[in-house]
């Protein structure tokens, strides 16, 4: 692995506000919290970004509205929102 590719999941792994989003996601989606990919995120703020907008929406599928990345379209798929 790359030193900056472990730069950004030190970043990644150390962020309150992803510590935080992790905790939403778990409550909200069946499907395990988002990794980072480098072909889907642009960086950590874009991960941060598009991690937020699908909790804010509740729709988990709104993490690929920008990535053309094809493992990412699948994981887009797959992911089912808990019934309340």
């Amino acid at each position: 692995m790359s030193k900056m590719n472990m730069k950004i999941i030190d970043i990644i792994r150390n962020d309150k506000e992803i510590q935080q989003f992790q905790k939403e996601w778990k409550e909200m989606f069946l499907k395990p919290f988002p990794i980072w990919n480098y072909d889907c995120f642009g960086g950590p703020d874009d991960y941060k970004r598009r991690i937020k907008m699908a909790l804010e929406v509740s729709d988990s599928k709104n993490i690929c509205e920008t990535c053309s990345s094809k493992a990412c379209k699948r994981f887009s798929g797959v992911i089912e929102r808990k019934s309340r």
